[in-house]
């Protein structure tokens, strides 16, 4: 069985990375679940997944994956602070709690991130995640702003309008802000150099 195997956490944690990395841009405006001060996202669903496959592959593999503790400790220190901040905030109480969880599913997500990219090939795979993105999140953005209308459409799903600024249209493909779409095509490049220098 796949899972048995001794590496299996770490297959895991890694397949989960390289499925946020490829569904991070697509995040719909409407959620896919609303619960009673929280709604679930198509990215937070996928998130929730792949903790789910992760803890999965720990439980039926009997195999914690290791981090260095030396790693793990910032984290752990600034998600306590964080908690033990929000717990006592004189206001806003609830949305300082809800950064406070969203600070420890991030340090989760970087834990995966580390167990799955313990390999050389867990590093190629989600560095080659991260460029397939980037170059199809580039193709949309491309499509979008020379006015291809069935991309347009498309990209309602996950943005609000089209961004301008002055008489300046911003590129943003199906991030709902220019800034967010700039900044994973920057990490995307960087990954891209890293391959092509590999």
């Amino acid at each position: 069985m796949w899972l048995a195997k001794s590496n299996a956490p770490e297959r895991v944690a890694c397949g989960g990375v390289i499925a946020l990395v490829l569904l991070s841009p697509f995040e719909a405006l409407q959620p896919l679940l609303r619960v009673p001060g929280q709604s679930v996202s198509t990215v937070e669903a996928a998130l929730l997944c792949v903790f789910a496959a992760c803890g999965a592959a720990v439980v039926v593999s009997r195999q914690w994956p290791r981090v260095a503790l030396a790693d793990a400790l910032p984290w752990a220190a600034l998600v306590c602070a964080a908690v033990i901040a929000a717990l006592v905030a004189p206001a806003f109480k609830s949305n300082a709690v809800h950064m406070a969880v969203r600070l420890a599913i991030a340090s989760v997500v970087w834990g995966i991130t580390v167990v799955g990219t313990r390999t050389e090939a867990g590093r190629t795979r989600v560095a080659f995640a991260a460029l397939v993105s980037g170059t199809f999140v580039s193709v949309l953005m491309i499509a979008d702003f020379a006015g291809v209308p069935v991309v347009s459409h498309a990209l309602r799903a996950f943005r609000t309008g089209v961004a301008v600024v002055g008489a300046q249209v911003r590129a943003s493909g199906p991030f709902q802000y220019p800034t967010i779409a700039a900044m994973y095509l920057e990490m995307a490049f960087a990954l891209g150099v890293g391959l092509l220098a590999a």
